[in-house]
């Protein structure tokens, strides 16, 4: 059985797939086939369609995502955050660009970029910095400033 891609059409949010299942060895003969497969709305975000806001933190937020189950963010901290933790939310810290200081419950260490940081709910955190620390910041259940409590 031979298949081939003849056709790539979109309709309504599906594509359709005209393929040949068979051909006899003559040509005389070909049988075709459609598949029509449900195309998923893919979602691409640009980082400068998206405005900067201070959080409870201290720290500067570019959400870039965010859904009932998790929210990812660009987070920049230019001296350091307030120490807080988050009653229900687990963080992950993704270094970009800089380095800084993290402390999680009283216990610090030095990041710089590549480095990745899990703070699981109720931990005491901060980060600090000479300059500037550029991070993403994956939150599940997603960031709400009430689930941020500052010390």
């Amino acid at each position: 059985m031979l298949k081939f891609l003849l056709s790539n059409k979109r309709s309504k949010g599906f594509i359709q797939i005209l393929h040949i299942s068979s051909v006899n060895s003559a040509f005389s003969e070909v049988n075709l086939k459609c598949d029509k497969v449900k195309l998923e709305k893919m979602r691409v975000v640009r980082r400068e369609s998206k405005h900067p806001f201070i959080a409870r933190d201290g720290s500067e937020i570019r959400e870039l995502y965010k859904s009932a189950r998790m929210s990812l963010a660009e987070a920049t901290v230019y001296q350091e955050t307030k120490r807080h933790f988050h009653k229900t939310a687990e963080e992950i810290y993704h270094i970009l660009e800089g380095k800084g200081i993290m402390e999680i419950e009283g216990n610090s260490k030095e990041v710089s970029e590549g480095d990745t940081v899990v703070i699981l709910p109720g931990e005491k955190h901060r980060i600090f910095t000479d300059k500037k620390v550029r991070f993403l910041c994956f939150c599940s259940p997603p960031y709400s400033d009430a689930d941020t409590v500052l010390e």
